[in-house]
This record gives structure tokens, C-alpha cells and sequence, in this order.
């Protein structure tokens, strides 16, 4: 079974704001800028467009003190099944990531 699948793997190409959200498609657009502006808003975080790899292609990458916090890799699922699994494994990894930070914001606040 192949990749269910598609990223963005041209390097030449960075991509823009209005050509992600264009790339995934209306129905992951709300929960694509939702995740992004929450982030942003209550982690203080700047975005970074970098290209991972031929594999797995560009991504936005957020970081805090020189470590990556998450990174949200646009994807296009082609079935619903799949399109449901990278929502899910993408909101949790974020999820979780974002609570990693918060612990050791609290932990070094004790330091």
C-alpha cells in the first residue's frame, strides 16, 4: 500500500501562507489557521518555514529557547479515513508538545 498521502516536497518552492492553506483544501483550512494562531497567540511563538526533506517536505516549525516545540506539516489525505488519522496524530502531537512546554515552563520557574 502506497503513501494515502500528498506534502509539499518542492524545495525550490517555498511556500506561502495563501498556497498552504489553498494546498490542503477548505475542509482543513479553519483547524489549519485555528492551530497556527493558538500557538502564536498563547505560546508567544514566530513561525519558520523550512524544508525537512524530499520526504516529508516543508513544514511550519514553531520553537522556544533553540528547541522545536512542534512543527505542522501541511498534508493533503486522499481518503477520509486518513485525512481523520493525520487530524488526529497532528492535534495530539501538538497537543502534547504544547503541555511538555508548559511543564517546563513551570518546573524552571521553581529553579
Amino acid at each position: 500500500m502506497g503513501q494515502d498521502f500528498r506534502r509539499m516536497t518542492d524545495k525550490a518552492c517555498e511556500p506561502t501562507e495563501e498556497e498552504i492553506v489553498s494546498f490542503i483544501g477548505e475542509q482543513a483550512k479553519e483547524a489549519w489557521l485555528e492551530i497556527r494562531q493558538f500557538l502564536e497567540d498563547r505560546y508567544d511563538l514566530v513561525p519558520e518555514t523550512i524544508f525537512y526533506g524530499a520526504k516529508y517536505g516543508w513544514t511550519i516549525r514553531y520553537r522556544k529557547g533553540g528547541k522545536t516545540l512542534c512543527s505542522l506539516f501541511p498534508e493533503i489525505a486522499t481518503n477520509s479515513y486518513e485525512m481523520l488519522k493525520l487530524l488526529i496524530v497532528s492535534t495530539m502531537y501538538t497537543f502534547f508538545a504544547c503541555m511538555h512546554a508548559l511543564f517546563n515552563n513551570i518546573l524552571s520557574s521553581y529553579s
